[in-house]
């Protein structure tokens, strides 16, 4: 008899990402994993089907696809605490902290999934790298990160064709997860940044390449100090010489999509002057016109980086960004925009870090608190006042986190580099 797989979809959803639902999925470049894992079932063993919470007891196995700190707390929240009979095979790119789902997963896998799946659907229990609840509940023995067995090779009825071209970041800034989650392997020695792969690093930014659609980039810090300290020294002379490659191109009308973190630990206040001055000293009275827009997420402690022991920052710079005069930086051919609206407060950073350091004593609290409407309706202030309260422990600076996971990358080094910068400026 076939036994049947099926693949978990959210319905009670505390956390969403407000995007196209396609096909049982609620984004689908970022189940593209999940996907391929699928594409490799055994089809004459394994029926495969969708399930949510309400029936999965009716397949033998559930495949979750955990991509960020969002499906964990929807996975807390509409698990937790259930009866089932089916056994939870969770992985993905969000899956960091197997030690806050042992109640709810029975196998996890962290790191690359590609090429094991029906090893564990036909119940093999020593598969390298993957955490098995009923022979690892305590983690008596290490969980090694999966890593780069095959670049992805998809035709998918809903995404098309998609053909992985590199894995990691030969950059591996401090505050990274995945420069320091996975080894960089390239297929073409350029960084490559996934399905719509417009995203490269500020020096390989090609101007030519700009087809109506925003480039992107990053600078992920407002001054050389920040970008020397969390190990991406982009020198201001290497952003003027890249945007006065604008006045070399054909085109008369560019934009420029500019990631820059805000909320270090060591950031008391928002400065942008230097980044913007930088910036705006490319002005000329030219044809050539370059808008950016500057999106500001919030600094989140990452496991396995050499930040991940850092502090989480509560000073809520998309307040600051708000209240800030941005005029004289939307005059000339270069216009700078650094909307409020695109920059994080520091709650995702905080409820990130909570799901990200916990244990599975903390799930009972965190689905009580972070999954009840009351703390839904909170504004800002407020929300960081609990979180503090119910988590502090966890927000500050803590001595390690998910010590249970060996390391594709050792960071004590880089850990004593980065507070060596910090202590010099």
């Amino acid at each position: 008899m076939m036994k049947k797989v099926g693949i978990y979809v959210f319905t009670d959803m505390v956390k969403q990402r407000l995007t196209k639902k396609r096909e049982g999925y609620f984004d689908g470049q970022n189940y593209i994993g999940l996907r391929y894992i699928v594409s490799q079932i055994n089809k004459k063993k394994y029926n495969i089907t969708y399930v949510s919470k309400d029936t999965i007891n009716t397949v033998d196995f559930v495949l979750v696809s955990l991509t960020s700190y969002y499906d964990i707390l929807n996975l807390i929240n509409e698990l937790y605490g259930k009866k089932r009979t089916c056994k939870i095979i969770a992985g993905g790119a969000g899956l960091s902290n197997v030690d806050i789902l042992r109640d709810i997963v029975d196998v996890a896998v962290v790191g690359r999934g590609e090429n094991i799946i029906n090893q564990i659907l036909d119940g093999q229990t020593e598969v390298p790298g993957v955490w098995y609840r009923d022979t690892n509940y305590n983690f008596k023995s290490k969980i090694a990160i999966r890593k780069l067995e095959d670049y992805i090779s998809i035709d998918d009825p809903i995404l098309g064709q998609y053909h992985e071209q590199s894995i990691g970041c030969k950059r591996k800034c401090y505050f990274c997860e995945y420069s320091w989650k996975n080894k960089y392997k390239t297929k073409t020695d350029i960084y490559h940044s996934g399905v719509a792969d417009r995203e490269t690093m500020f020096e390989e930014v090609d101007w030519t390449a700009y087809k109506n659609k925003d480039l992107v980039t990053a600078v992920d810090g407002v001054n050389e100090k920040t970008r020397k300290i969390i190990n991406k020294p982009i020198l201001n002379q290497t952003i003027i010489n890249k945007i006065n490659e604008i006045y070399e191109q054909p085109k008369d009308y560019l934009s420029l999509k500019l990631y820059c973190l805000l909320g270090y630990p060591f950031e008391s206040d928002f400065h942008p002057e230097e980044l913007l001055d930088t910036i705006m000293s490319c002005c000329r009275k030219h044809k050539n016109r370059l808008n950016i827009v500057i999106v500001s997420p919030h600094f989140m402690p990452m496991p396995f980086t050499p930040m991940e022991c850092e502090p989480v920052n509560p000073i809520n710079f998309r307040e600051k960004i708000k209240r800030y005069d941005f005029t004289k930086y939307q005059k000339g051919n270069i216009k700078v925009y650094w909307p409020w609206s695109l920059a994080s407060s520091p709650i995702n950073a905080l409820e990130a870090t909570i799901l990200h350091r916990g244990t599975k004593d903390d799930a009972p609290m965190i689905k009580k608190i972070l999954c009840s409407s009351r703390y839904q309706r909170l504004n800002t202030q407020r929300k960081i006042d609990v979180l503090y309260k119910a988590f502090g422990g966890l927000l500050g600076r803590v001595d390690s986190v998910a010590d249970y996971i060996e390391r594709v990358h050792p960071t004590d080094g880089a850990k004593k580099k980065y507070q060596k910068a910090v202590l010099a400026e």
